[in-house]
């Protein structure tokens, strides 16, 4: 799916790993601010 493998996703897992998911929302709306030059 999306092109991603299974060790991709394991990767992804462990990266997130003690991060909640409100946390994980709230740092991916930074990095979008940020992305995009605001």
């Amino acid at each position: 799916h999306y092109g991603f493998s299974p060790a991709d996703v394991l990767a992804e897992l462990e990266r997130r790993e003690g991060c909640s998911g409100i946390e994980e929302k709230a740092l991916r709306k930074v990095r979008a601010r940020e992305g995009s030059g605001e």
